[in-house]
């Protein structure tokens, strides 16, 4: 019995199906033609065995025959005692009897010497439902009408003794089973369509074929046909019609054949479907049922020429399915109205308009799992292409129960990122801006996302009004793992693996979308339902995912968390490895927790956002997958900075945006801003020198900010002796000695540096901090000072204390208080920020963190914040012909004060005091008693450290 029979009859055999009682049989009664084939059941005096078994005949030795019960299982009904099995049964005993023992089979599944009887009942034939006919080929079956080869008056038989495979007929007259069917419930069996459920209604004529007459019954040779409703109603009402019902029997044989086609009629016997030839010509008609529930007109039933008819359950031309294994695939279907669709990713709505699905992505391409069924590569939606069929002449074009199906090879499955805005790095991301447009198909026109007031957003005709974002991808992070990668998988039928299955896999990311100018994030106002820039950047649901509908033009899905009320689903599941580490998210379906009958689908679930063209705002979809206009957008490269740059070198003036008026300066070493009308400050000198830092070249580059600066290219200074390197010396013998060594070319002068560091040292030391501002509610604002310092190369050398900061490495992973960058706000950019180095104390590490840190201007005076929000605004100019020179003395304790000269060193207020002045190298340059509070110490040109007694050392840049 083959393996539709066993999983689709055996239970209602079992459950009250047709048995012949008559069938009773012991080995020696079964005939070699049900031999392998015919299925039995077996009892052991009034107990049945479980399961229905065929009958195998063994050849022994010594001319001895024995028989085995095969199960449907395949396995031989055996019973094992020590290491011996016992599965062959004596032909002529009365119970089941082992060969060559005294052993008997008994009910229990156990051997013993006790007889008992037993009884083999063939299983008689099963009329099929319905379900069990559409069931054979997913929503359809097929029948094959063929005869049996024959040879000198007996079957033919092939080299090996075994009787050939029946062969269809061709060319047969009448024959309106040629398709796929489709069968539905009727009270005495089954009503057959073609195709599908909308097909024509087969039915069987009274109208006889005349040339048949001499080779069948009187009351046979009738017609069948193939009718729409309209055309049966007319024939019923003209009373041609025989039957509409079927009976379609199958043998409970392993190969479930032959198969008995009968017509139910009400006014003579029941007519079974035979093949009539009349001069070499083969009709399709009826004779009259044997009503023995099986095919009564197979010639080895009969043993007469003319009676020759055999039907299989199948369809000829039906396609190997395996075919589709290893490749994905686009698919269309076109229905018996020729309207074409194309299979997209809804799992509830497959078939739709080829212009709803792009093809060339995962949303619209699908892989073979086995059977008839199909997965789409993004949504995870499953869909059966059942009963498909060649169609002569054509490659991958096949005709299936509703219409024809074409398939487009697109690729091969693999590891993937197309679909989906990809291949930039983190670093790429923060140099890019990009414009968000959506197309208007009717004028050919883009309208850009602009922003209006307090965040509002709208569609704007006019490319300069445009936001322009800047994309970050969105983190989940557990533990010390943090990951940005989502992936999807799908598993698919495979020739390549020894499993037969390997996985798809495509990869894709969340991205925050952020005004590059006030870096507010794009976010969904729920209470308004619209989307709007927010001030709050750690909204979730802002995260969007760019899925492709077009070479740079895309979907913007809204995320992965689904939420209605009373539950809350997160459709992204972490992934981990072996040691429970996050690895990466998945957006694969699963069961929904609260009704394992409910599979959610991630994509689906998301939703997308739509441009509103008649209110000019962005809204929101609730499914991906729904079709709605206006939701595709195109991303465009904005090509603009978003920091200041190509002023490296430059002499600035910066300056509040708020007001011109208030200048940035040096006042007595730290960072003043005051307001440049008041008289007070008229003469102050505003020039910064915007030395290079980190970044040249880079989307952020960075200064370092100086005053009082020189570029020193002709150094030389003298190991030996610490006379040779002053000024006074070189003048009097004409320049330095031949002991010297030429210095690398450098840049001295006293450099702005955030003095959080210097405030949590004090505050470790338990000493006063004055490089702080507190506020009531604790948070900590540090000051900024310029400190006499030499850059040479990538480093920043700070005089006081000899520490050498790299500027260069690590630029984009660190941020350092002596570095500065100016972030644009503004799409004209004329506006910025500043942004700089917040120190925070790890207790855990034990050592200063550096944060992000913004320039803030507070009561006065310009501080620095970790609160971006707080930032200030600036703006520059660049200074022709002014050098960025000190504006006062450097005050090294209230009434002590250095001032730098040319070739020499002032100090004042410290009479009686002594002090020592080194370089930058830590010489001795001068070690003396102040004997005035007004005197002046020659020094040579550089960076000289002036340590005042009982005072702080302080750094000076000498001329």
């Amino acid at each position: 019995m083959n393996k539709k029979f066993s999983t689709l009859l055996v239970s209602a055999l079992l459950a009250g199906g047709l048995f012949n009682s008559a069938y009773a049989d012991t080995f020696a009664n079964v005939e070699d033609a049900q031999l392998n084939e015919q299925y039995y059941t077996v009892a052991i005096g009034s107990t049945q065995l479980e399961g229905n078994f065929t009958v195998k005949k063994v050849n022994l030795s010594n001319g001895v025959v024995g028989y085995q019960l095969i199960g449907e299982d395949g396995k031989a009904l055996s019973v094992k005692q020590g290491d011996v099995t016992y599965d062959t049964f004596d032909a002529d005993a009365a119970g089941l009897k082992f060969v060559g023992t005294n052993l008997y089979y008994q009910a229990d599944g156990t051997a013993s010497d006790a007889e008992a009887a037993y009884t083999l009942t063939a299983v008689a034939a099963s009329a099929q439902t319905a379900d069990e006919l559409k069931a054979i080929l997913g929503n359809g079956f097929g029948l094959q009408i063929c005869y049996q080869e024959t040879k000198d008056g007996e079957l033919a038989k092939d080299d090996k003794g075994n009787v050939k495979a029946p062969i269809e007929y061709s060319n047969l007259k009448g024959n309106v089973f040629t398709d796929v069917l489709y069968a539905e419930r009727s009270a005495n069996g089954v009503v057959l369509r073609q195709n599908n459920k909308d097909g024509k209604q087969i039915v069987l004529l009274k109208e006889q074929w005349g040339s048949l007459s001499n080779s069948l019954a009187e009351d046979a040779g009738y017609k069948f046909a193939a009718v729409t409703e309209k055309e049966l109603e007319t024939l019923q009402d003209d009373n041609k019609i025989k039957g509409t019902e079927f009976r379609i029997t199958v043998p409970a044989t392993v190969s479930g054949e032959p198969v008995e086609v009968v017509v139910v009629t009400s006014d003579t016997d029941d007519q079974e479907l035979v093949v009539a030839a009349v001069d070499g010509t083969y009709y399709l008609t009826t004779n009259v049922d044997g009503n023995d529930n099986a095919a009564s007109y197979t010639f080895d039933k009969t043993n007469r020429p003319k009676d020759n008819t055999y039907v299989k359950l199948g369809v000829s031309n039906l396609i190997d399915y395996a075919q589709f294994k290893d490749v994905v695939w686009n698919i269309s279907w076109e229905d018996e109205d020729e309207v074409v669709k194309v299979a997209g990713p809804n799992p509830y709505e497959t078939w739709v308009p080829a212009a709803q699905v792009a093809t060339a992505y995962p949303e619209g391409q699908w892989l073979y799992t086995g059977g008839t069924r199909f997965v789409n590569r993004e949504s995870g939606a499953m869909t059966e292409i059942n009963g498909l069929r060649k169609i002569d002449g054509k490659t991958l074009v096949f005709k299936g129960n509703d219409g024809t199906y074409t398939f487009t090879k697109a690729g091969v499955p693999g590891d993937v990122t197309i679909g989906y805005l990809n291949g930039y790095s983190d670093d790429a991301l923060k140099q890019k801006a990009f414009r968000l447009g959506t197309p208007v198909k009717a004028t050919g026109d883009t309208v850009y996302v602009a922003r209006g007031a307090e965040g509002a957003l709208y569609l704007s005709n006019e490319v300069s009004e445009a936001v322009e974002f800047r994309l970050t991808k969105q983190t989940w992070t557990e533990g010390d793992n943090t990951v940005d990668i989502i992936k999807h998988f799908t598993t698919y039928a495979s020739a390549k693996t020894e499993s037969s299955v390997a996985t798809d896999t495509i990869n894709f990311y969340k991205y925050y979308l952020e005004d590059a100018a006030t870096g507010d994030v794009l976010a969904y106002d729920y209470t308004n339902k619209k989307f709007v820039l927010s001030e709050d950047d750690n909204d979730q649901y802002s995260a969007l995912v760019f899925k492709n509908k077009d070479v740079n033009t895309y979907n913007l899905l809204q995320g992965f968390e689904y939420y209605n009320s009373p539950y809350s689903i997160d459709l992204l599941k972490p992934a981990y490895n072996d040691d429970r580490e996050l690895i990466y998210m998945t957006a694969d379906p699963y069961p929904y927790d609260n009704d394992n009958n409910v599979t959610i689908y991630p994509f689906d679930y998301s939703s997308k956002i739509y441009g509103a063209h008649n209110t000019a705002e962005l809204v929101s979809a609730e499914s991906a997958y729904e079709f709605v206009q206006n939701d595709l957008f195109i991303l465009s490269d904005a090509d603009a900075m978003q920091y200041v740059s190509e002023i490296q070198g430059d002499t600035i003036k910066l300056f509040r945006h708020e007001d011109p008026n208030y200048v940035v300066y040096e006042k007595k070493g730290f960072l003043g801003l005051e307001n440049f009308l008041d008289p007070t400050y008229t003469e102050k000198n505003p020039a910064i020198l915007a030395d290079n830092g980190a970044g040249k070249g880079t989307w952020r580059p960075e200064y370092l900010l100086a005053v009082d600066a020189e570029y020193i290219t002709d150094g030389w200074t003298c190991p030996f002796n610490p006379e040779h390197n002053t000024t006074a010396w070189r003048e009097e013998h004409g320049g330095h000695c031949a002991d010297a060594v030429q210095d690398k070319p450098y840049m001295t002068g006293r450099y702005l540096v955030a003095l959080g560091d210097s405030s949590i040292a004090a505050v470790k030391a338990g000493e006063k901090d004055i490089y702080s501002y507190q506020t009531y509610g604790g948070e900590k604002y540090y000051k900024l000072a310029f400190v006499p310092a030499v850059h040479i190369g990538d480093s920043l050398i700070i005089a006081s204390t000899n520490d050498t900061i790299d500027v260069v490495s690590n630029a984009f992973d660190e941020v350092k208080p002596c570095d500065f960058a100016f972030h644009y706000t503004d799409a004209s950019r004329t506006s910025f920020t500043i942004e700089t180095a917040y120190a925070e104390w790890d207790n855990a590490e034990e050592e200063i963190k550096y944060l992000p840190g913004y320039l803030k201007y507070h009561n006065g005076v310009p501080v620095v914040t970790k609160q971006r929000s707080e930032a200030e605004v600036f703006e520059l100019e660049v200074l022709e012909g002014i050098v960025p020179t000190d504006n006062e003395e450097i005050t090294v304790e209230e009434g002590v004060s250095v001032i730098a000269g040319n070739g020499y060193v002032e100090i004042q207020g410290a009479a009686g005091k002594n002090v020592v002045v080194t370089n930058i190298l830590g010489k001795v340059i001068a070690n003396t008693v102040l004997t005035s509070d007004n005197q002046t110490i020659n020094v040579p040109a550089g960076i000289v450290v002036v340590a005042v007694e009982g005072e702080e050392a302080a750094k000076a840049v000498v001329k």
